[in-house]
């Protein structure tokens, strides 16, 4: 996975990098050099990115998303 696909992904589901970051756990520099290709995200990152696109197709993005705001996770 590239940092082209990694920026589709991210669009499609609607977030900005802060969000996504966010939503992977990760620092938002550690996904902006994911997007940059500047390094790779690991299988479970993948793995998750792919599982918020599964959230996201069951219209379940919004409460998972919501779920970390509430409780200031990440």
């Amino acid at each position: 996975m590239n940092g082209n696909d990694l920026r589709l992904w991210r669009q499609c589901l609607l977030l900005n990098q802060v969000e996504m970051a966010q939503a992977l756990g990760v620092h938002r520099q550690t996904y902006v050099k994911w997007e940059r290709d500047e390094r790779e995200p690991s299988a479970a990152a993948i793995r998750l990115i792919e599982t918020l696109m599964w959230l996201k197709s069951r219209r379940l993005l919004d409460d998972y998303m919501e779920y970390f705001d509430e409780r200031g996770i990440n």
